[in-house]
């Protein structure tokens, strides 16, 4: 990657976290797919000359999650419907605590590189890879944390009409 070699904080101060979910089932029509920002997050990445001495390190506190957008439903999204889901999130879902990346490995080429590293949420890991751009400046990235896989039940509306598609989409963009 183009970045410099040294060390880069980033949070919410310099960038954007974001979660985006998708619904599906009979009833997906009913249910919303989700835009939920993190709001309090920090990150780490350290650039070294080599790819391999550059690692990636991200907290982001789940109380933070804000429901932000819902694409589709039957009707719009209201402020009760974020708080109920944020809610929901909280004393169902995921708890209360944080979600943390660390990464292993990275490779790159060019303005691209592949983070390979591990979520952990609630004591539970698995492997995840972030896909990183350096876009001049700042530095944009991808991963999908599949839901099962940290032992979490995607979320199933009423009478298991519809529920959350097990992989999360996970964005972020930050100013180096």
């Amino acid at each position: 990657m183009a970045i410099a070699p040294g060390s880069y904080n980033l949070g919410p101060s310099n960038g954007k976290l974001v979660l985006k979910t998708g619904v599906e089932g009979p009833g997906a029509k009913m249910a919303h797919s989700l835009v939920i920002e993190v709001t309090n997050w920090s990150a780490n990445a350290t650039v070294g000359d080599d790819p391999a001495q550059s690692s990636l390190s991200l907290s982001a506190d789940i109380p933070s999650f804000e429901i932000r957008e819902g694409h589709g439903g039957v009707k719009p999204l209201s402020d009760n419907d974020r708080n109920d889901i944020k809610k929901t999130i909280a004393n169902k879902i995921l708890g209360t605590g944080r979600v943390e990346f660390q990464s292993n490995s990275v490779s790159s080429a060019g303005n691209s590189a592949s983070v390979n590293g591990t979520v952990t949420v609630n004591g539970k890991s698995a492997p995840v890879t972030v896909n990183l751009t350096d876009n001049g400046g700042s530095i944009s990235g991808r991963a999908t944390v599949v839901q099962t896989a940290l032992d979490i039940k995607p979320f199933k509306g009423p009478l298991g009409a519809f529920r959350l598609r097990d992989a999360v989409e996970v964005e972020f963009e930050g100013r180096v």
